[in-house]
């Protein structure tokens, strides 16, 4: 039995497993089975949901997308924020085939599939083996994280199947620099900044590699020194699309008074739109402040830092080594300013005993997958520090890594609720891999050749995906045969309790919102008459479903007068309610003027309008 691939064959066959793989993760039980929106993340796909379901009904602009969420500005909904691209595209494709949500799925399971097949093409350009540029691909599919988002309305992923679009096009144009790979380089990563700008970090931690390395390529026949010219060009290009982008967030969010549904900005830097400079300020102030108390309470470690930074600096320009000193130069300087800087000691060891304890195992799972990962970080390194990997393939892997710690510590309370903020990081796994097959391709190409190592990765391989496959499926439908009679191979089954719990809540008290909507037209509601829905904190969920204007109160806490008096004073008309949250209406028993009607368990109520 032989593990070559011929390559003409490699794609088609990349392609059937991705199709075999459509079924075995259960993608088709979500739409004979399942409502999305009662699993994790529901929340945020309602946001994309409305999005895309507004400019299907309202032909609204490109420019001016909205939610069914109305805001507390000036009450009209607007959510400008990630690049609506998406949310267009996929409105139009509802035009011509309907309003259904596994379109939506569908078309982010295309632009996953798309990213996978581009890492595909990149790993068999780089180690000219096709075998294992689908393993690398395939590998990174068995994240459970990526695996469930990949049928999803989360934009992250999204812009992370762009990300390797993106690498293979300027690959492309390293390997023979034309023009038009430069331009699709510039247009695709142009894109993924609009919509997520944190994964620029990506191109611009291969963009510094090259930048630290460029001596070598001044001297080579395909890659001059005009070249760089060009792609420092391009992105500049693309940085400055992003912050035109996010400057026209900003002051749209100002006209609209109100800010929501923002790139991953923090809000506490904004005030009604505009920065905060005074939030900055004292920010800036803060870490300073705290820096000089590590310094004055531990001087011995921070001189010597600052003594080892600056000898490594200076060897290195002095005997021209752009190799091991200037790898740790880099390593030690971002690290020192990361930590130094923006963030104390045991803030970031805090982050990340959290997030390696509670975070990585979710994400990773208990398989192949996550001891694979963490390996690959510790070959990774130690093929760095010992001089035997490429040395560009070395020192992306650190910036990537690095862009990934910045990553957690700028967001470390948004990870184990927002579990796809980790999508970035799963970048790490097929640079580590390229970098280690890559090394044993160059010194022991017998071992990579080795047809024992290849059924090996096969086998590891397909484990990883029946665990993964497990996990999907279950999430859609937990009596799914498979799921039932594969329980016992996975060890931690917490998963299953929480969806059954959710989709017990769901169906208790959500699951009217979905065939609610003729009702309520019957009674007199239109779509555009804004009304209060008490409810969760959630602010699209059930207003999607129904597809209602309107205003989200908590049903877990006392309602907030000033907001009900600022929804009544923004137009709204109309309560509607669960039964079970009848203790909290009966608290503004004064604004209710009658009872419209009851569907199911929920109740509708016509509002007093304010004179």
């Amino acid at each position: 039995m032989t593990f070559e691939l011929k390559k003409p064959l490699a794609p088609y066959l990349f392609f059937i497993i991705l199709l075999l793989l459509f079924f075995i993760y259960g993608y088709y039980l979500n739409i004979l089975y399942g409502n999305r929106m009662l699993l994790e993340y529901a929340w945020r796909e309602a946001d994309s949901l409305s999005i895309a379901f507004n400019f299907f009904q309202e032909n609204l602009s490109f420019w001016t997308p909205k939610v069914h969420f109305q805001g507390w500005g000036k009450g009209e909904g607007y959510a400008v924020g990630e690049f609506p691209v998406i949310y267009y595209l996929v409105a139009q494709l509802w035009k011509i085939f309907g309003a259904r949500e596994y379109i939506f799925y569908g078309t982010t399971l295309i632009f996953t599939w798309l990213g996978l097949f581009y890492l595909f093409r990149l790993t068999a350009k780089i180690l000219d083996d096709s075998f294992w540029a689908i393993f690398v691909s395939l590998t990174l599919y068995t994240s459970p994280l990526l695996a469930y988002n990949a049928w999803s309305c989360v934009p992250h992923v999204i812009a992370f199947g762009l990300v390797w679009s993106g690498v293979f096009y300027y690959y492309q144009y390293c390997s023979q620099p034309k023009l038009s790979s430069l331009i699709i380089w510039t247009v695709i990563f142009s894109l993924v900044g609009c919509i997520k700008v944190v994964f620029l970090g990506i191109p611009l931690a291969i963009l510094i590699a090259q930048l630290l390395l460029q001596q070598k390529y001044q001297n080579t026949v395909t890659f001059q020194f005009h070249h760089f010219k060009q792609v420092w060009l391009a992105i500049t290009l693309i940085f400055f699309s992003s912050w035109l982008w996010i400057r026209y967030c900003l002051n749209f969010a100002q006209q609209q008074e109100h800010l929501q549904f923002m790139l991953e900005l923090d809000y506490r830097i904004t005030q009604s739109g505009q920065i905060n400079l005074d939030y900055l300020l004292a920010s800036l102030i803060k870490q300073t402040n705290q820096l000089t108390q590590q310094i004055a309470a531990q001087p011995l470690i921070f001189s010597a830092l600052l003594i080892g930074c600056s000898g490594l600096i200076i060897l290195s320009f002095l005997f021209r080594k752009f190799d091991k000193l200037l790898l740790g130069t880099s390593c030690l300087v971002i690290l020192g300013v990361l930590v130094g800087v923006l963030f104390n000691f045991k803030y970031v060891i805090h982050s990340f005993v959290q997030y390696t304890t509670q975070i990585l195992p979710q994400i990773f799972n208990n398989s192949f997958f996550y001891w694979t990962f963490i390996a690959s970080i510790v070959v990774t390194f130690v093929l760095i520090f010992s001089q035997k990997a490429k040395q560009q393939l070395a020192l992306i892997s650190i910036l990537v890594l690095l862009v990934s710690v910045a990553n957690i510590l700028l967001w470390p309370f948004y990870f184990k609720t927002h579990q796809y903020y980790s999508i970035l990081v799963l970048a790490l796994l097929p640079f580590n891999l390229i970098t280690i097959l890559d090394y044993l391709k160059q010194n022991y190409p017998l071992i990579f050749k080795n047809q024992y190592l290849r059924f090996a990765g096969c086998a590891l391989l397909l484990i990883s995906i029946a665990d993964t496959a497990l996990i999907n499926r279950a999430k859609y439908y937990t009596e799914d045969f498979f799921v039932q009679n594969g329980l016992s191979l996975i060890q931690d089954d917490k998963f299953f309790k929480d969806f059954q719990g959710n989709k017990k809540y769901y169906s208790k008290y959500d699951k009217a919102y979905e065939t609610i909507t003729p009702y309520i037209r019957f009674i007199g509601l239109k779509r555009t008459d804004k009304v209060i829905v008490i409810h969760t904190k959630i602010p699209n969920l059930v207003l999607y479903l129904m597809d209602q204007k309107g205003f989200i109160f908590p049903s877990n806490q006392d309602l907030d007068r000033q907001k009900l008096q600022r929804a009544l004073d923004l137009g709204a008309k109309y309560l509607i309610t669960h039964k079970a949250h009848h203790k909290l209406y009966s608290q503004i028993s004064d604004i209710i003027d009658h009872k419209l009607g009851t569907y199911q368990e929920i109740e509708i109520f016509a509002l007093k309008t304010t004179t």
